[in-house]
């Protein structure tokens, strides 16, 4: 039968205590062990983490995304920019 040693503050030996068979004696299982582990580490992330809409998307564009200078002609191809208007400038 499992047994173990309990301590005191000061580190003695107190007593030696007898473990149940029954909960103590078992043979762990590992590999769902492993999963019950990593699902409440996963649990407790905070997971505010978010990708935006294609609403989203459309509303950035549209406040300033293409603006003069944010990028240059070599990353972002001139129709991007115009956002559907065919008469907006092509300056960047």
């Amino acid at each position: 039968m499992p047994s173990t040693t309990v301590y005191n503050m000061a580190g003695e030996a107190v007593e030696e205590l007898e473990l149940s068979e029954l909960v103590f004696g078992v043979i762990p299982n590992v590999p769902v062990l492993h999963q019950v582990v990593t699902a409440q580490l996963v649990n407790r992330r905070q997971g505010n983490a978010s990708t935006k809409t294609r609403s989203e998307v459309l509303q950035a564009e549209r406040n300033g995304a293409c603006s003069p200078g944010k990028y240059s002609r070599a990353t972002v191809p001139a129709w991007w920019c115009r956002m559907g208007s065919k008469t907006a400038s092509l300056s960047s």
